[in-house]
């Protein structure tokens, strides 16, 4: 143990010369500095990947920011081009017990910066399927479904004060219709005497 330290205390490692050029590194004109790394950095990544969006594991997405619509899912694992996510939230404000994960296939979309048109950005998204609506003009039945895309970890989740809000929304609306179908039944009354 002597032995190593003593040879640690021989080498001057603080000499003149390597001091000399610690200086030079460290007081060299920034621009310089600065160019060479905004060199380094556009050969490391392409410029189609920098303000892309790509599915982040383990994390939670509200579908959009509205005040009435308090859909929530949760991104799993990702495998290659499959990722695991599970409803935790309707658009019901009803909270799924033990909701499942389930595979969906990842897309992307090529978008068209609305800056620069010359940029462009990458979307992954997938899609969930919602249900089935009827079309008023055809009757014809459609798929619904929600695009979950990665651009939506900006949206603030569901917090206590939506939960006020959304209840006290719910509350006007099913007075109004308590109050509306109170005055149909009672013009209907009034129709039959």
């Amino acid at each position: 143990m002597e032995q190593i330290t003593a040879f640690k205390k021989d080498y001057k490692k603080n000499n003149t010369r390597n001091k000399k050029a610690f200086e030079l590194f460290i007081n060299q004109n920034k621009d310089f500095g600065d160019d060479v790394f905004s060199v380094i950095k556009s050969f490391m990544i392409e410029p189609i990947y920098k303000n892309s969006y790509k599915f982040i594991e383990h994390k939670e997405v509200r579908y959009c920011e509205s005040r009435c619509d308090p859909t929530t899912f949760f991104i799993g694992k990702r495998y290659k081009n499959l990722i695991q996510v599970k409803l935790i939230r309707n658009d019901e404000n009803v909270l799924i017990e033990n909701p499942e994960f389930k595979f969906y296939k990842i897309k992307t979309k090529e978008l068209k910066n609305i800056t620069d048109e010359t940029d462009i950005i990458l979307l992954e998204f997938i899609d969930i399927k919602y249900g089935y609506d009827e079309n008023a003009y055809d009757g014809k039945c459609e798929i619904v479904y929600y695009m979950v895309a990665a651009d939506m970890y900006d949206i603030p989740l569901w917090n206590d004060k939506d939960d006020l809000i959304y209840k006290n929304k719910m509350d006007e609306i099913n007075e109004r219709d308590m109050a509306d179908y109170y005055d149909f039944m009672t013009d209907i009354q009034e129709m039959l005497e």
